[in-house]
């Protein structure tokens, strides 16, 4: 069953988000624990990957997550490959 992502007549946002994300709780819920740690990893990647493209635009603000601002030359994402590139086999980036 697909969630009813359409917003409902005479539904606030406050509402219409409330629902859409309990719907999404309830789906999860229902997931195998195989399923759930799939996503969470999937998820948790996506995050780091958008938080570098972020990171990458605006170079000279501290970086919380990784304790050092950028030197002048370096970037945020000297260690982060592009969103559409993988990294290959023989990369040195460690987690």
């Amino acid at each position: 069953m697909e969630p009813d992502v359409n917003r409902r007549p005479n539904e606030t946002f406050e509402e219409y988000m409330k629902r859409i994300l309990g719907e999404a709780k309830e789906r999860y819920d229902r997931m195998s624990p195989e399923d759930q740690q799939l996503l969470d990893e999937a998820a948790r990647r996506h995050g780091e990957l958008v938080h570098s493209e972020i990171m990458v635009s605006f170079p000279d603000v501290l970086d919380d997550t990784a304790g050092k601002t950028p030197q002048q030359g370096e970037t945020a994402d000297n260690k982060t490959p592009p969103v559409d590139q993988q990294p290959d086999a023989n990369s040195n980036i460690t987690e």
